[in-house]
């Protein structure tokens, strides 16, 4: 019985993932799924009120959570929160709708920048990477030629299974 408590309890919590938004209600929207390498793509902040917000950066890191990542800023469009993303690299991307504040600290003036809203994109090659596809039949080759070699060596050596 303490079982299915724990298993309903998982689920109805995993149903109720998706109804909880961000904070103030703010959402990054994209006009592509998944953008392509070089392409622009249109970005929207969901939600954004340039009175109660004031100024908002759109910021894009790159393979986020990893030794490699590196950030880059968007540029700006002419209307406020929307932008124009064109991405640097293929692979995952993080985007966030940041604001920079002011704050005065003993050592002097500081800019911190408070997340608003992020949104998680994978961005596609613009054409097929060449190097991945003859690494993959490199491979391949390396296993069905191991697969071959072993089924000579069992089949001259009689080996019963």
């Amino acid at each position: 019985m303490k079982m299915f408590f724990y298993l309903f309890f998982t689920v109805s919590i995993l149903a109720l993932l998706p109804l909880i938004s961000t904070a103030d209600g703010q959402e990054l929207l994209s006009s592509n799924q998944y953008p392509i390498l070089n392409k622009p793509s249109k970005i929207e902040l969901r939600g954004y009120d340039p009175e109660q917000l004031g100024d908002v950066d759109l910021v894009a890191e790159y393979r986020p959570n990893s030794a490699t990542s590196y950030t880059a800023e968007v540029a700006r469009s002419s209307q406020p929160g929307i932008w124009s993303f064109e991405p640097l690299d293929a692979g995952i991307v993080l985007l966030k709708a940041v604001q920079k504040k002011d704050v005065q600290r003993p050592a002097g003036k500081d800019n911190i920048l408070k997340t608003i809203a992020t949104r998680e994109m994978s961005v596609c090659f613009n054409r097929t990477p060449w190097s991945g596809v003859f690494m993959m039949l490199f491979a391949g080759g390396i296993l069905f030629g191991g697969i071959i070699l072993s089924v000579q060596y069992a089949l001259k050596t009689k080996v019963s299974p």
